[in-house]
């Protein structure tokens, strides 16, 4: 099974490069076209997509855009599909794709106080 990661570099969620470390998989972390992503996504069969987001999609925070959005879905859908950002979940289910799906995800001490999980640090 061809695997394909799509995980825009940022330092707040390196921890996940831990999913694809040692692994023979292509890996996207830096800006690619539109064009040359849906090839990707193409000649794959498993796609992980990694970092932040939210229910609209996959967010390249360096870039300011959406690396995965609902014009890949048509892409996707036949797919099995890793998705691992805030609220992947209603992204996965809105637009009924199948696989590994996360809801929301403390990746920042920053979200930890704002959800109120850092209180026991004070």
């Amino acid at each position: 099974m061809k695997t394909l990661v799509i995980h825009p570099k940022d330092t707040t969620t390196d921890f996940l490069s831990d999913i694809y470390k040692d692994k023979d998989w292509t890996v996207i972390t830096e800006n690619i076209s539109k064009s040359q992503l849906k090839l990707e996504i193409i000649h794959h069969d498993r796609i992980v997509m990694l970092g932040h987001g939210c229910e609209d999609g996959l967010y390249d925070l360096k870039h300011n855009r959406f690396v995965i959005s609902s014009e890949l879905v048509y892409l996707l859908r036949p797919k099995n599909c890793v998705g691992v950002w805030c609220n992947a979940d209603k992204f996965f289910e809105k637009y009924i794709l199948s696989g590994f799906y996360t809801g929301m995800i403390i990746s920042e001490v920053d979200e930890a106080y704002l959800y109120g999980i850092c209180e026991c640090f004070d």
